[in-house]
């Protein structure tokens, strides 16, 4: 059983704000998922009833890092974990660049409209495929939710 998140934490607050639906049928979006610690918290917490979790992450490093803390601290049912290696955009199906900034391995961005760096010192990591949330969200999964309760965004330079 994992720990409860300390109180004041913006963990903690996401936390009591999704215990306020005691349907278990409202979602919970994580985009820019980095190594994925609140949505896993989401969907391994008994008080959350299964609620649908979605995860967005780009970093190919961190979604392999995501994938394997999903497997090691979540070892119960998680089908209601969807997790994608996409970058959320206005329209589905464009590759983009990834870039990373060398001094800091949770920041990284969407390249420009010609998939060229938004800023100096910036590395070419990897390239992924844009999906629009709904997209992601109904077009791979049936519908398991009637709304969006919280979205958390965690997202550096991008373009939509």
């Amino acid at each position: 059983m994992q720990e409860a998140p300390r109180p004041g934490t913006t963990l903690h607050k996401f936390i009591g704000y999704l215990k306020e639906d005691t349907s278990g049928k409202k979602a919970f979006l994580d985009v820019g998922a980095n190594l994925g610690w609140y949505g896993l918290w989401v969907a391994n917490d008994p008080a959350m009833l299964k609620r649908p979790v979605y995860q967005f992450e780009v970093q190919a490093n961190n979604m392999e890092r995501l994938l394997a803390t999903k497997c090691m601290r979540c070892p119960s049912d998680l089908s209601h974990l969807h997790v994608f290696y996409n970058a959320i955009g206005g329209g589905s199906g464009e590759e983009v660049s990834i870039y990373l900034n060398p001094g800091n391995a949770g920041m990284s961005h969407v390249g420009d409209t010609d998939n060229r760096p938004l800023g100096g010192g910036r590395v070419l990591s990897n390239k992924v495929t844009t999906l629009t949330i709904d997209d992601a969200i109904f077009g791979t999964t049936p519908q398991l939710f009637t709304e969006i309760q919280l979205m958390k965004i965690d997202v550096e330079v991008s373009r939509g």
